[in-house]
């Protein structure tokens, strides 16, 4: 007899990106499909652009957004404030220092663009590090780039423990979570492109000498020690007194607590939060006392926002019934 549903939980079938490439090289089997020759931002890229409505045929003309590309459309004006705003954003947060002459043997590294439209039609355009070895191979050669990483039967452990307990499991998104991290252990600086130059000129009225470089004072998505540095952050975060967070022997993802008197578990992937409690309230109130925690002086809201109950979760589609939990991984598992 299949079990009730709880109310207004309606699961959508979706695919991740690596179905899509089983897919297509089924179809395509002449095709290399592999990340290598066709990385993840690509591929998002054009799902993206199918799923917007507000895409332009002089966009689908280009292929990748690039700057270069970019400027020569109708719509740049959108792209460029895109680039205004995330670094107005990252002044705000104080992510660099102030430029300085390059320091003999400093460590640099090049910052990297993804443009992409959203599904409202934002332009928008996020600044990261360019990750490759080849970009700073001495930092990558020095720094400790280890973060946790949930694996699969952890993650339904947790999803079994949870519907042992009769718990709901809400989920909570940490934003902007590298840059909330201490800065990096390996004094690191970055380069200053087009892009921040332009920002900059239109900011402070004046131009920028492109010779001089950007003191890196949090990590930013593609810096070697992000991962490491956050982890470490998360994990102060969760076992101070008022949380009380322990982990369990084995992984270092799943977490136990009471809270407010009340049994509770939780599972992060990264700056994805899984909680699993009795009910809604007490899953916000935890919510909104962690991104207090984590929320800096610059910042007039907490970095963290309550989801609701979750319905996918690293990988996993989620469908939580009355009396049971089930989970989708290409095959289907229940636990309840």
């Amino acid at each position: 007899m299949e079990p009730s549903a709880v109310p207004d939980v309606d699961h959508q079938h979706q695919l991740s990106l690596a179905d899509v490439c089983c897919i297509s090289a089924i179809c395509y089997p002449h095709l290399d499909f592999s990340e290598f020759s066709l990385s993840t931002e690509e591929m998002e890229m054009v799902i993206q652009a199918i799923q917007s409505q507000a895409i332009t045929p002089a966009e689908q003309a280009i292929g990748r957004f690039t700057r270069r590309k970019l400027r020569s459309l109708s719509t740049w004006e959108q792209w460029r404030a895109g680039e205004h705003k995330q670094l107005d954003h990252f002044h705000d947060l104080k992510m660099y220092g102030e430029p300085v002459r390059k320091p003999p043997g400093a460590i640099v590294l090049r910052p990297h663009w993804q443009c992409s439209i959203k599904r409202d039609g934002t332009r928008r355009s996020r600044n990261c590090f360019d990750d490759s070895p080849r970009s700073a191979p001495l930092l990558h050669g020095i720094a400790s780039t280890y973060s946790s990483c949930v694996e699969q039967p952890a993650q339904q452990l947790f999803f079994a423990l949870a519907a042992r307990e009769n718990y709901r499991v809400h989920g909570g998104d940490t934003q902007d979570a590298y840059a909330d991290s201490p800065p990096p252990e390996t004094p690191t600086f970055v380069s200053i492109d087009n892009t921040y130059a332009d920002w900059y000129e239109h900011c402070f009225k004046k131009k920028l000498d492109r010779s001089l470089v950007l003191p890196v004072l949090h990590v930013l998505q593609g810096h070697p020690e992000s991962g490491k540095l956050w982890e470490k952050h998360i994990t102060a975060i969760l076992r101070l007194p008022k949380f009380g967070f322990k982990s369990t022997t084995h992984d270092k993802s799943i977490y136990s607590a009471t809270f407010e008197g009340t049994k509770i578990l939780q599972l992060h992937q990264v700056d994805n939060f899984a909680v699993a409690c009795p009910n809604e309230d007490l899953a916000k109130r935890l919510c909104a006392q962690i991104g207090k925690a984590l929320q800096l002086p610059s910042k007039d809201m907490p970095p963290f926002k309550y989801l609701g109950l979750i319905k996918d979760f690293n990988g996993l589609d989620v469908v939580q019934y009355s009396d049971a939990i089930k989970l989708f991984v290409r095959s289907i598992s229940t636990v309840s």
